[in-house]
């Protein structure tokens, strides 16, 4: 995250079981989804990537019983980390 964020910083807090991460700078190319998959990342990127951050991420929360959401609004990537709730 800090290496994407446009101030070098990442804001990360939990809410219950939630977890945040937040950073400043432009929104996602593709679909979360598309980051999902190994060596998948954005183009136009000025970055050093192998495209392995968030595949890695997703498959640790989802052998945590997570899943992961994405928004970007004023300026702001939000990352949402939620406990998948399961009916027994």
């Amino acid at each position: 995250g800090v290496k994407y964020s446009s101030d070098n910083k990442v804001k990360m807090y939990t809410i219950d079981e939630d977890i945040f991460v937040e950073n400043t700078g432009n929104s996602l190319e593709n679909e979360l989804e598309t980051y999902f998959e190994p060596f998948s990342k954005d183009e136009n990127k000025q970055t050093d990537s192998f495209g392995l951050g968030l595949y890695i991420v997703h498959n640790i929360l989802k052998a945590n019983g997570y899943r992961l959401e994405y928004e970007h609004k004023n300026g702001i990537n939000k990352f949402k980390c939620t406990k998948v709730t399961t009916d027994t």
